[in-house]
């Protein structure tokens, strides 16, 4: 359901913001910039460090915020890339964490290009992928997941040097074993999926 919620509020979002043009604005240089968003992520717990038995599976939403930085350059007419990196950590944890069997996010770090289309003078669309890391408790340990990402989204540059980035983002990481005290064993924690749509305000330094 959340995840539904996100995809609709985020085609919404970029449907309006693309009937609007702004005469006077470039799409090449550095810009940074803060952003605020929703997420979910999924993960399972098996008791065996070979995936079998004593197997649950968990959702659980989170508000996030944090902050980007990137450099944007035209090629080819109306194409651009963008190469970016983003910090966001979690502050508000939408379903209650307090047992061993949940994953509590901390933080993600993501690294990787943004290919997009320039439509007009305020408005473009881009895909984009790369590298993601998150940081989790678990039982007061600390849990490092690696991985990739997948985004979807749209600038509308609202003047010169302010621009708003809203985007959709799938996130898949694998499996860390930790020792679980409740079961006095090795267990196998999988962080399956983050699912996030965001929005971003930055300024372009040009």
């Amino acid at each position: 359901m959340m995840r539904r919620n996100l995809i609709v509020f985020w085609i919404l979002s970029l449907f309006v913001f693309s009937q609007y043009s702004y005469a006077e604005t470039t799409w090449d240089g550095l810009y940074a910039g803060l952003n605020i968003g929703a997420s979910e992520n999924s993960h399972s717990k098996n008791c065996e460090t070979d995936g079998s038995g004593c197997t649950a599976f968990f959702e659980h939403g989170h508000i996030n915020g944090g902050a980007q930085i990137g450099y944007s350059k035209v090629f080819s007419n109306n194409f651009y890339i963008s190469p970016e990196l983003n910090f966001n950590t979690v502050k508000v944890h939408i379903k209650p964490i307090d047992d061993i069997d949940n994953l509590k996010l901390r933080y993600e770090i993501n690294i990787g290009p943004k290919f997009g289309y320039i439509f007009n003078n305020a408005f473009s669309g881009y895909i984009g992928a790369g590298y993601s890391h998150v940081n989790a408790g678990v039982s007061g340990q600390s849990v490092d997941y690696d991985g990739y990402h997948l985004k979807l989204g749209g600038i509308y540059k609202w003047s010169k040097n302010l621009s708003l980035d809203i985007f959709y983002q799938t996130s898949r990481f694998g499996e860390e074993i930790i020792f679980d005290p409740n079961v006095s064993r090795n267990v196998e924690i999988d962080l399956d999926t983050l699912n996030s749509i965001r929005i971003g305000l930055n300024y372009s330094f040009n």
